[in-house]
């Protein structure tokens, strides 16, 4: 069982996987509405995985990130890249958790009409 914690903020503390849509859902399912992210990453021109002393990383295109952080859940309220001399390009992105969750992520409610709570399609109460 899955404890839901109520942060306002968290952080990427281990490479970023080449898949990292598992690791922002579960960002987006901790973190209440209103709470932030900050992810730093090996940035590249394009997605390309390679091993790293924790787990398989990735450099990832800055704008290739965002795009998976936004589908996650959030909205990117910073994003840059930098690069200084004789070390690998360094990205950052900031984000908010949105108030709704993307339609992958919302759990079905069965509609009232489905639940019979509120009697036939006509208006009619039943007999």
């Amino acid at each position: 069982m899955r404890t839901r914690v109520a942060s306002r903020s968290a952080g990427a503390a281990a490479p970023i996987s080449p898949n990292a849509s598992t690791a922002l859902a579960e960002f987006a399912r901790a973190l209440r509405p209103g709470g932030s992210v900050a992810l730093g990453f090996f940035e590249g021109l394009e997605l390309v995985p390679f091993d790293h002393a924790v787990a398989t990383a990735g450099f990832w295109p800055l704008g290739a990130l965002a795009a998976r952080v936004e589908a996650a859940g959030f909205a990117v309220t910073h994003a840059d890249a930098r690069t200084d001399p004789g070390a690998r390009r360094q990205g950052f992105i900031v984000a908010e958790r949105t108030k709704r969750r993307p339609r992958s992520q919302r759990r079905r409610r069965p509609s009232d009409a489905s639940a019979g709570l509120h009697g036939p399609a006509n208006g009619r109460p039943r007999a």
